[in-house]
């Protein structure tokens, strides 16, 4: 072919794909190759439309090239060849070493600009070429001008025959420019005719107008021809009792006029029934004269009006609030406030030293502001990370965004504050430490806020020019908060204590500097004691002049400025005011509670926490009024008095961090801090007694569990965290640790410090404060049942386990605070009287502001809502054409009652209006009678509303009762609505021919077909059915949808389709087997080739589309016989709407073959394989804004599979990874995946994605992990991946083929040795936290200094038990004597933190042909000293899991060996595999096997191991 002339440089690349394919030289693999690059690249580049190309087009582009080129097979140096220069045209000026990269998706490809420090060429066309290129192009360029010299040298005349040709070339012109001037006069002449038209059409619309009145006039002519009939009407009843009194006489004559009397009631309906067709005429002529006017008086916001659930929980309103109005109108200024339709995001900052009063000045500026904010307003604590996810929780749990750990719950929560549709306030208070942390930068700097309608307030005690440079605030966006003016102060003060001003009080203003908590603090000191400024003045100095002289002594203040100083000087005089009580018990138990609250958390102090204590505090008077719920109140009231405690809640109260810092400074010596924390530790050990505690719910089963028993529980347990964190602070002082913490009280404030940290997934904590509890029962006197109740619950908690505490710690809040609780607050509205309001408002047609009652009625009725409001704000909708919204509120108004008429009416009307107007929501027609024929159903009235004429006019409603009636009517060939009385519909099969609707009217309704429903035409026309409210149990087959039916279901449960083995893909022949077979399940593989196993007789999914269409609305598709919805061939289209899809013995759902499916906010979960499977083979599928958790193995994974969009659905807590990806394109953007049990995404072989705004966080193994990808292109682009033990991305280095090809069976042996293209990785991804291992020590432990458990002794060296290791002893002899009473506790904490494996039965088994090999990466392995036998030293063993790439198993083989590797074992233990997977760091492959290392003994001179958990031991390196 190269030596045809016709195949030069100008042969068309199309032709010559064409030949290939057809040429017979060439073998298959290149023809097919071939073909696809023809259909798929060069004609698709040649014709399309080029807006339609996305990423993955071009990605899909470049990998057919690639696979072309690969099966040419070329020579080697040819091939290498090709695919560089496919690598240049592809990356050519992409990504630039040194280059800053912006994309924009808008055009056919990805079209990059560089700009680049050295120099940067951009062509015209918008591509940009590097400097190779351009050297190329210019020495083109000067070859052609050597060439043209040339050329003129010899052919002069013909430069002059160019020459005439130009002349002649310009005459052409000159003449089309003639043309074009005569073209522009036509087009004038026309432009006039269009104006003359348009003046006629406006003609026409003034005779429209006037047709308009001459019909109101003839209106009103009926109206008046209706009353004279009327009037004719009362004289011929005169007539009739003038003729009754004759009644003998006149018979005939009564008879007559009767018949008159009927002849006029005839033509009067008559003449009724031509005035109301009448009217429908006018109103619809009106509507088509004003369409236009009214689709312009609804705003764009009708778009967005479904409300959002406002929250309004912020500290209270300080009534004594004065001054700061220039700062007030500086935040309601920058923020734009005064346009709230306009309201988009933007942060800002309050900067002040601490004390200044940026907290109060952020909580009146929310107080006055609530009503604006209808979002929400929401508060946040970011002192530290601590207080930051106490807060957040607090949030999440009010909102229903809590999640499994604290940054599940922040991820959750910022995408649900980024959906919320009206505006909202979220303000950071306290963000003053050195290092800002992750969270709070995701926070304030995450994507999620950009298209967001919110505010963000923060409070530093960073100064602006800080917030400028480390936080990228915007200088204007900082609000610098000084102390008051002197002016201020006064104001403050007389406002305060309620006096005038006297002498003294600038002079106090001043000597305080105007900080606002000192004199807050000096104003309730006068307000309480009546005393005069100037005699307070007085003493303040004299007590200030005290302190400074003790700071000299100490010199442990150098730093205090003197602003702190102040706060130290009022809090003193308070505190000595508080000491000078009237009742001296009183004073001294609110002084011994204030000193206590300094080791508790700072917020939200629980009445419940102000008790007597267990065993009693040591101070007595504390004792005596925290006995009684009164005296607790009154010891908060006297603290609350002088500023020293703010009340928090209706019950609960908070103390400021800097009086925290002043009392604990203030502390003379380590005795005082011991007596405080131990009565710390003993209120908290009383109040968890008398609470719900974890144990509690775990010991009950699911049903009995009721949301919120917890949520006293976590309050304490964050001051519980508090207290320990201050004891473990005191950890290198012996004698006062050991006076704490051997304390029955201590172990129980550690135990639940444990728990609460592992329930947050701080497992590293929880592992340090669980060895402290054992360490301090060890060594300390406790009784059986103590111990039960340390040992009962264990960390690291099981999953099963944090979802039900998470569940029960979870209290539902209202949107808005109860205004009973709050002072100062609005008189709540009644929703009532906003409901007549709106009701009002609609009879004057004023829609839009009626739907605003309506909505601000459901908003305060919390859970008590009147489903008139849902009802009427529907009608509201429906006016404004807002179809869809008024939809649902109509069924949220059949949620309230399943019996409104009127709601089904909504409902009819609504789907009637979105099947005439957008022929997409065709299928709604079927909904919409069955909806029509519910409402006459339960309101029969409703049969002859004329408007329901209108919409419905041929409604042919069957109501039945029996199997027989619903078997004849499915097969006539009559459209009609069945509806099915409440009962069970038991048939051999149901064949549906014709348009059918078949409704359930209440209650149970149960369609059960033992050989299944099946859907198919008799004719051409496709069968349109609706299924609504009905039940497909399980001992019915499937539903199935042929031939181009269209089926909808809408609130249907089901269950069907032929079962399969309950244990399938595991089944090893148990309880729920169906295998029929003389091969039992477990020894049949039914997938040979793959490099997983499959065990037992899978089943039929539910629902089947094998040829139509399948709508699934608002279903329960749970437990089917195989998989939920099966989609599978080219003309087979399914798509499924908030359902719940969960507990299948296979996938939820599952497309494949050429079928398309649409998933769309459905929770799909707990399925025994994966939750959505797509391909082999499927078509276009679109997976958004599901929730997909909890399967047994993937969330989703595609199987070779071209079009696959993935967006914007929450991932999480699956068994494998959360989304894997084999021989696919797909687009995955903007998705959370996180706490899957490996990784978040796993793309194994050759697939092209697009991997865009995606969260990827805390996944057992990593981030996102790739294979090897000969042909596939990948791109990861403005992605947030942190918080991995693993790896944030894991691209393999290297990979054994046959071991590869073996484990994922997908290499083709005719494309030879695999190679890897890596991805593309921008510098716009956020990776933070990852590889760290944090949930297993890196270091050891150390213990804790009890001294000896017998004698008590701190000084001298002990030695541990030598069982449980936890008992600590000075001698031999202390520890027989001691044995008698510890041995009872040593067996416990032996049985439930420690494991005993048999080194005989479990011997690792190698085939003898073969030896056992270890990465070479493992350093020291197979060295060190072999364990020792008879058991009198402990080392450290590594056990891993099992197989790579297994999903959650806890019944897997885990593998134990030592250092020496003299211990080889395999052997299986749940609670260790979950230790594995939950604390685990990842194998050397760093596939998802994982491994910990744990400390062991050896028992019984080597017959058994025992491998201790209460806590890990370090990290190795083997």
């Amino acid at each position: 072919m190269a030596h045809m002339t016709g195949f030069d440089d100008s042969c068309d690349m199309s032709a010559l794909l064409g030949l290939i394919c057809q040429v017979g030289d060439f073998n298959p693999d290149v023809k097919d190759a071939a073909l696809k690059v023809r259909s798929e690249v060069r004609n698709k580049w040649a014709h399309c439309d080029i807006s339609n190309w996305t990423r993955a087009d071009f990605l899909r582009c470049f990998q057919l090239m690639h696979e072309l080129v690969k099966s040419l097979k070329l020579p080697s140096t040819a091939e290498e060849k090709f695919k560089q220069d496919l690598m240049d045209w592809e990356q050519k000026g992409k990504f630039k070493k040194g280059s800053t990269v912006a994309s924009n998706l808008h055009g056919p490809f990805m079209i990059f600009s560089i700009e680049s420090a050295s120099s940067g060429v951009q062509l015209i066309l918008g591509q940009v070429i590097d400097k190779d290129l351009l050297r190329v192009v210019q020495q083109d360029v000067a070859e052609m001008q050597s060439n043209l010299v040339k050329y003129k040298e010899s052919s002069d005349g013909e430069v002059e025959k160019l020459v005439e040709q130009l002349k002649s070339v310009k005459k052409v012109l000159a003449q089309t420019e003639e043309k074009f001037e005569e073209g522009q006069a036509t087009l004038r002449r026309d432009v006039d005719t269009i104006g003359e038209s348009v003046t006629e059409i406006e003609g026409r619309v003034t005779t429209l107008e006037d047709g308009h009145g001459k019909l109101a006039k003839q209106v009103r002519s009926l109206e008046d021809r209706e009353a004279n009939v009327e009037r004719e009407v009362s004289a011929v009843a005169e007539k009739v009792e003038e003729i009754d009194r004759s009644l003998s006489d006149f018979q005939q004559s009564q008879t007559n006029v009767n018949a008159t009397v009927a002849a006029e009631q005839e033509v009067q309906d008559e003449r009724l029934q031509t005035l109301e067709e009448g009217q429908v005429k006018l109103e619809s002529w009106q509507q088509e004269i004003s369409e236009s006017l009214e689709k312009m008086q609804i705003t764009e916001d009708s778009k967005a009006r479904k409300p959002a659930e406002g929250f309004f929980k912020i500290p209270d309103r300080n009534k004594w609030f004065s001054g700061r109005q220039k700062e007030l109108k500086d935040l309601h200024t920058k923020f734009n406030i005064l346009e709230s339709s306009t309201i988009s995001h933007k942060k800002l900052a309050i900067c002040g030293l601490g004390g200044c009063g940026k907290t109060c000045l952020a909580v009146e500026y929310s107080w006055r502001l609530q009503e604006t904010y209808q979002g929400g307003i929401y508060w946040m604590s970011a002192e530290n990370n601590r207080t930051f996810e106490i807060s957040l929780n607090d949030i999440a749990l009010g909102i229903g965004t809590g999640g499994s750990n604290f940054d599940d719950t922040l991820a959750r929560t910022t995408a649900w504050l980024s959906t919320l549709q009206e505006p909202w306030l979220l303000i950071v208070d306290n963000m003053d430490e050195f290092d800002v942390s992750s969270e709070v930068q995701k926070l304030l700097e995450g994507h999620w806020k950009q298209t967001s309608k919110g505010h963000i307030l923060i409070t530093t005690r960073r100064e602006a020019v800080e917030m400028v440079e480390t936080m990228g605030f915007e200088r204007d966006n900082c609000v610098e908060l000084t102390s008051m003016s002197e002016d201020e102060s006064c104001a403050f003060l007389v406002n305060r204590t309620q006096q005038e001003e006297q002498p003294g009080m600038r002079d106090l203003a001043r000597e305080l500097g105007g900080l606002p908590l000192a004199l807050e603090q000096a104003a309730a000191h006068i307000n309480v004691l009546e005393c005069a400024f100037e005699d307070y003045l007085k003493q303040y100095k004299r007590q200030r002049l005290k302190l400074l002289k003790r700071r000299k002594v100490k010199a442990v203040t150098s730093t205090t400025d003197k602003d702190r100083m102040a706060v130290n000087t009022t809090w003193l005089l308070n505190f000595q005011h508080i000491q000078q009580c009237e009742d001296p018990q009183l004073a001294e138990a609110a002084c011994a509670m204030m000193n206590i609250t300094a080791y508790l958390d700072p917020d939200d102090i629980p009445i419940e926490l102000v008790n007597k204590g267990h065993p009693c505090v040591s101070q007595s008077p504390l004792a005596e009024y925290a006995e009684s719920p009164l005296g607790s109140k009154q010891i908060f009231e006297v603290l609350t008095q002088f500023s020293l405690l703010q009340r928090y809640g209706k019950n609960s109260w908070s103390v400021h961090r800097l009086v925290q810092e002043v009392i604990i400074n203030r502390c003379s010596s380590d005795n005082e801090r011991v007596e405080y924390l131990q009565s710390a530790c003993r209120m908290l050990h009383f109040a968890f007694s008398n609470t719900s505690s974890p144990q509690d719910v775990l010991q009950q089963s699911k049903e009995q569990s009721s949301s919120g028993r917890l949520l006293l529980w976590s309050k304490l347990a964050r001051h519980a965290c508090a207290v320990w964190r201050n004891m473990t602070a005191q950890l290198s002082q012996k004698d006062v640790f050991s006076r704490l913490m051997l304390a029955k009280e201590a172990a129980a404030v550690t135990h639940e410090a444990s728990v609460f940290l592992s329930l947050n997934k701080q497992h590293s904590e929880a592992y340090l404060a669980q060895t402290q509890t054992l360490e301090c029962v060890a060594n300390t006197e406790v009784n059986d049942s103590f111990m039960a109740y340390i040992t009962s619950v264990q960390v690291p908690l099981k999953e099963e386990y944090q979802k039900m505490l998470h569940a029960e710690m979870s209290v539902k809040v209202h949107s808005k605070a109860d205004v009973k609780e709050l002072k100062d607050c609005e008189k709540k509205e009644d929703p009532e009287s906003l409901r007549q309001q709106g009701n009002d408002l609609f009879k004057k047609k004023q829609y839009s502001e009626a739907i605003a009652c309506y909505t601000r009625a459901i908003n305060i009725s919390g859970d008590d809502v009147d489903e008139r409001l849902y009802s009427n704000r529907s009608l509201c909708y429906f006016k404004v054409d807002e179809y869809i919204l008024s939809l649902n509120d109509a069924d949220k108004c059949i949620e309230l009652n399943s019996m409104s008429g009127k709601a089904y009416c909504r409902r009819a009307f609504a789907l009637a209006k979105l099947a005439e107007k957008d022929p997409t929501y065709r299928h709604y027609s079927g909904a919409a009678k069955a909806a029509a024929a519910l409402a006459i159903h339960h309101e029969p009235t409703w049969r002859t509303n004329s408007q329901m004429k209108g919409y419905f006019p041929n409604l042919n409603v069957k109501e039945i009762s029996s199997a027989t009636e619903l078997s004849f009517f499915t097969l006539s060939k009559q459209d009609c609505t069945i509806l099915l009385k409440e009962g069970d519909y038991s048939l051999d099969a149901l064949f549906i021919v014709a348009n059918v609707q078949i409704v359930g009217v209440k209650g149970h309704t149960t369609v059960n077909c033992k050989d299944g429903i099946y859907c198919s035409p008799m004719f051409q026309r496709p069968v349109y059915c609706h299924f609504e409210k009905l039940q497909f149990p399980q001992m019915s087959d499937e539903l199935v949808i042929r031939n181009g039916s269209v089926i909808t279901l809408y609130r249907c449960q089901a269950s069907n389709g032929v079962r399969g083995c309950k244990d399938f893909p595991n089944c090893q022949g148990g309880p729920g087997c169906v295998n029929s077979t003389n091969i039992s399940c477990a020894e049949t593989n039914n997938t040979p080739r793959s490099y997983k196993e499959t065990h037992g007789r899978a089943g039929h999914a539910g629902l089947q589309v094998l040829g139509g269409t399948l709508y699934v609305d608002h279903c329960s598709i749970i437990d089917c016989g195989g998989g939920g919805l099966l989609v599978e061939g080219e003309e087979s289209h399914a798509v499924v709407t908030n359902c719940e899809v969960m507990k299948h013995i296979q996938s939820g759902l599952e497309v494949r073959n050429g079928g398309t499916l649409k998933a769309t906010g459905n929770n799909i979960h707990n399925n025994r394989t994966h939750g959505v499977i797509v391909g082999p083979g499927a078509s276009t599928t679109h997976v958004v804004g599901n929730h997909i958790h909890n399967n047994l193995e993937e969330g989703v994974i595609t199987l070779k599979s071209p079009v696959i969009t993935i967006e914007a659905n929450r991932i999480e807590r699956n068994g494998a990874s959360g989304i894997s990806v084999e021989s696919s394109t797909l687009d995955l953007h903007d998705n959370e995946i996180a706490n899957n049990w490996h990784w978040g995404l796993f793309l194994k072989t050759h697939s092209s994605a697009n991997i865009c705004r995606n969260l990827v966080h805390s996944n057992k193994a990593g981030g996102l992990w790739f294979g090897f990808n000969q042909f596939g292109r990948v791109l990861i682009d403005e992605n947030v991946i942190r918080d991995h033990t693993g790896p944030a991305i894991y691209i393999i280095k290297s990979f054994d083929k046959d071991v590869t090809r073996k484990m994922l069976n997908v290499i083709p042996k005719e494309y030879g040795e695999p190679y890897i293209v890596p991805p593309v990785i921008t510098d716009r991804n956020v990776c933070q936290r990852n590889d760290t291992k944090q949930q297993h020590p890196s270091t050891a432990i150390t213990s804790l200094p009890v001294g000896c458990a017998f004698c008590g002794d701190q000084h001298k060296k002990t030695m541990s038990c030598g069982k449980c290791g936890k008992a600590q002893y000075c001698s031999k002899d202390c520890q027989v004597q001691h044995w008698q009473r510890h041995k009872i506790i040593c067996n416990i904490i032996l049985g439930d933190y420690s494991f005993r494996v048999c080194t005989e039965d479990t011997v690792y088994k190698v085939h003898e042909c073969t030896f056992r090999l270890f990465n070479p990466e493992l350093k020291g392995i197979k060295q060190g000293t072999p364990p020792d036998n008879t058991g009198r030293r402990r080392f450290i063993v590594k056990i891993q899991a099992g197989p790579e790439y297994q999903s959650y198993d806890p019944d897997s083989k885990l593998i134990l060996y030592d250092q020496t590797t003299t211990l080889d074992l395999s052997f299986r233990n749940s609670q260790l595999y979950h230790i594995i997977m939950e604390c685990g760091v990842l194998g050397t492959n760093h596939i998802s096997s994982k491994k910990i290392f744990c400390y062991a003994k050896m028992e019984d001179n080597g017959k058994y191991v025992r491998i201790y958990t209460d806590h890990l031991a370090p990290l190795q390196e083997w």
